[in-house]
């Protein structure tokens, strides 16, 4: 299994199977909040920028850096998120392969830090994140914030 990583900013073409994974996993009726979330996460050299993840030709999973995730926390930067793996793909390693390469990237931009929130436990917790408090999303919902140092 040979996994690669692109910036969405360098090959629009995938612009919409990248959309139609993130819809697929959190769409709930607002397709064009998600269209323009990613239109939106398309830097090429800085934070906002989305990746797609391929296995040989076919495209796997995708990811984002972005300035803000979590809206109640704007004193926290850079974050990893928008994390999907195609459901086919999952246990196979990716979402590692993703985390791995996030903070490759963001340690190459200067930054020394990365933040995610979750509402999942444990998974994280395995990948070298360190739990750092309970925040609220835009839901209500409570969920877990981690950082990791990126050394």
């Amino acid at each position: 299994m040979y996994l690669t990583v692109k910036n969405l900013a360098e090959d629009k073409r995938y612009f919409d199977d990248v959309l139609d994974l993130v819809y697929k996993e959190w769409g709930n009726n607002n397709f064009e909040f998600w269209k323009g979330w990613i239109k939106s996460s398309m830097s090429e050299n800085d934070v906002p920028m989305t990746f797609i993840v391929f296995c040989d030709n076919d495209l796997v999973g995708t990811f984002s850096l972005w300035r803000c995730d979590l809206q109640s926390r704007q004193d926290l930067f850079p974050w990893l998120g928008g994390i999907v793996v195609e459901e086919n793909w999952r246990g196979k390693g990716i979402g590692l392969f993703i985390q791995h390469k996030a903070k490759e990237i963001l340690k190459h931009l200067g930054h020394t830090k990365a933040y995610l929130f979750t509402e999942m436990t444990g998974y994280y917790e395995k990948t070298g994140w360190q739990f750092l408090e309970f925040g609220i999303d835009e839901k209500g919902n409570q969920v877990r914030i981690y950082s990791i140092k990126l050394s």
